[in-house]
């Protein structure tokens, strides 16, 4: 009876031994499985990235997004103010903004000091200047002296930065003439 007690202790082990290597089998399957899946996603992530930041040798999504936003937002400022030519000029109507919104009055009380800070910032081309004309006509829009330009372009429907433009191209051609640009 010992002996088949002991047979049968041995028979329950080898059964529990073989039950524990089948679950085992049947995990490491499904975590292979579940690697398998995990790797797959892993790499059509990274195909996802690289369209995503233009690593193919394209342009991504997000420059491609960037230009476009620049283009819209580029056309808006110039909507029939400038000319989209290089470099940019005023139109008529453009002409005709400046001085209804009292910015070719505001640039000729505050040319001398504007061009004085563009000397200062030694710009090196013709687009740095018109560039920092922008950035210093830009940075005043919250003075007193800018409440004029911006009434006009509230009460024209216009955004601001359409006569900020106008402000620009004439300011950029005054300096462009003082600084030695135009030769």
């Amino acid at each position: 009876m010992c002996y088949i007690e002991s047979m049968q202790d041995t028979l329950d082990l080898l059964f529990k031994i073989l039950s524990a290597l089948s679950a085992l089998c049947v995990a490491a399957a499904s975590i292979g499985f579940y690697f398998g899946a995990f790797r797959s996603l892993q790499k059509a992530v990274g195909i996802i990235e690289n369209k995503i930041n233009g690593k193919e040798g394209n342009l991504g999504i997000a420059e491609r997004l960037a230009a476009l936003e620049e283009g819209v937002k580029r056309d808006r400022a110039h909507s029939g103010y400038a000319e989209t030519a290089s470099p940019l000029k005023l139109t008529e109507k453009g002409f005709k903004a400046l001085v209804e919104s009292g910015g070719i009055d505001y640039l000729n009380i505050h040319k001398d000091s504007l061009i004085q800070q563009i000397k200062q910032r030694n710009p090196k081309t013709a687009y740095d200047v018109q560039e920092l004309c922008n950035s210093l006509i830009t940075d005043k829009k919250n003075e007193n002296d800018f409440i004029p330009m911006k009434n006009y372009a509230y009460n024209q429907g216009v955004p601001l930065e359409d006569v900020i433009i106008t402000l620009t191209i004439y300011l950029r051609d005054i300096a462009l003439k003082e600084l030695g640009f135009d030769q």
